[in-house]
């Protein structure tokens, strides 16, 4: 009998409880795709999503108009994050100088 690797490596993860660690490190490679391909690949080089927590996600950005232009889009670029996934792992996005 064969078992998917895949299968085995999400019922591992689970176990191990790094399921919350896998998922967030999804979210930041989501983020970074998002701001590449709905945005600018010129912002992407200027901003850093660095962690989640509460379901905030906090990003770094080299100056306050960087920061500015991302708040205007901050609704959708959350909507896209959360497009698809049964409990939306972001309600809020946080910007650092």
């Amino acid at each position: 009998m064969f078992v998917k690797i895949s299968d085995l490596l999400n019922k591992n993860i689970k176990k191990s409880g790094a399921s919350e660690q896998v998922s967030a490190i999804d979210v930041l490679n989501e983020f970074n795709r998002i701001i590449e391909e709905r945005y600018a690949k010129s912002l992407k080089d200027r901003v850093k999503p660095l962690y989640i927590k509460n379901k905030t996600l906090t990003v770094s950005c080299d100056n306050q108009t960087t920061a500015s232009e991302l708040k205007l889009c901050e609704r959708k670029i959350i909507q896209e994050l959360n497009k698809g996934k049964k409990e939306p792992p972001v309600q809020t996005i946080r910007f650092l100088l």
